[in-house]
């Protein structure tokens, strides 16, 4: 928008001036004067600013985005995106907030005891997501393969796969009242040190210390004394059906009742395995049928199976994409630990190798609430 000099002071030393002057043209910045005006609203608004303020003479905010609308014909503002990154506003409003804030939280020791502590996890799982060609966005977090021979480490993987994959489950599960009798605060503070290790969060005052999970071994033996059997897929869905705003649904049940305030619908095996062999069904109708469509399918379990016959030596596969507009597909498997893009997603699966088909509700987000 206005003429950019520059003078060399030394080998490796160079000041940039501006100086309103929109008296010609500078082929350096002529493309991306005519990009700014055609795609920012507000930066074309301050043409008629300028003009009112005469420093542009009259008629000239016209004329110059009339130049821009007819240089950027035929030529597509996304291919000048690709490679740039973005933070989605619901975490940009959420970091902001949290600049120069103490959130304190109640941690409840028992049903009448609590105390007030910082968290020893990670409040939210900020993205800093990519545009790309393909719309895969930001690389999705590497689990570790929970290998044990002592316990079952099958269903704890599954969950923790999940929980670290979908940002809204992460923030339903840490919106529930905290009580250091239950599985949800130890869980998150058990990835928030495996997962997200590069983010530090510590309190010694709250009562989830990640010395008593900080290792698979002991968050397993923390669950179990819980009360928490780590040992079937229906304990999962009991775990996560706990949690508002999450909906545990069986394939077959058709009498799926949704209200406006479940943010997250799972599709799974309830019942006996027997009922759903041969049963063949495709993606897209599972959608249609079972779930609204202002839902979306974000997160896939499938293909559970035993390797070389060792109950220990189990394996599967996992598909999960960010959703809102970011559409493309991940994979990843148990030993495998780095999710990889992949564009083979089967458009139809058996029930019987279909662990969960997890559905998160689109974002429709207010602007206006926003400012």
């Amino acid at each position: 928008m206005h003429e950019q000099r520059g003078s060399f002071l030394g080998i490796d030393t160079c000041t940039i001036h501006s100086i309103d002057n929109f008296s010609f043209i500078d082929p350096l910045l002529d493309n991306s004067e005519a990009l700014t005006i055609c795609n920012r609203s507000d930066i074309a608004a301050l043409l008629y600013r300028l003009e009112g303020n005469k420093v542009l003479p009259l008629g000239k905010s016209d004329e110059m985005k009339e130049n821009a609308i007819e240089k950027m014909k035929g030529i597509d503002i996304k291919s000048f995106l690709h490679g740039s990154t973005f933070v989605q506003i619901e975490d940009a409003e959420y970091l902001q907030k949290k600049i120069n804030t103490e959130d304190l939280i109640k941690v409840y020791l028992d049903r009448d005891n609590f105390v007030y502590s910082k968290r020893n996890w990670v409040q939210q799982i900020v993205v800093c997501q990519k545009i790309d060609s393909g719309s895969y966005g930001a690389q999705f977090p590497i689990l570790k393969p929970f290998q044990s021979y002592q316990f079952e480490t099958k269903y704890l993987w599954i969950l923790c796969r999940i929980v670290a994959s979908i940002p809204e489950l992460w923030k339903l599960i840490e919106r529930k009242d905290k009580y250091i009798k239950n599985w949800d605060g130890w869980l998150l503070t058990f990835l928030s040190k495996s997962v997200f290790s590069d983010i530090l969060v510590k309190s010694f005052k709250n009562p989830f210390q990640s010395t008593h999970v900080k290792s698979l071994t002991k968050l397993n033996a923390k669950l179990v004394q819980l009360g928490v059997q780590m040992d079937s897929l229906s304990c999962v869905m009991d775990m996560l059906s706990e949690v508002k705003g999450v909906k545990v649904f069986d394939y077959f049940d058709l009498d799926v009742n949704i209200n406006d305030f479940d943010q997250i619908i799972i599709l799974t095996k309830v019942g006996n395995d027997g009922i759903y062999e041969n049963e063949q069904v495709y993606i897209e109708e599972i959608l249609h049928s079972f779930v609204p469509e202002n839902y979306e399918l974000r997160f896939i379990v499938h293909n559970d199976h035993i390797v070389n016959g060792s109950a220990n030596n189990w394996n599967v596969d996992c598909y999960m994409r960010h959703g809102n507009g970011i559409m493309s597909w991940w994979k990843v498997s148990r030993y495998e630990r780095l999710p990889l893009q992949t564009n083979i997603l089967p458009g139809e699966y058996c029930l019987e190798d279909i662990v969960l088909l997890l559905y998160v509700k689109k974002q429709c987000i207010e602007v206006e609430s926003v400012r």
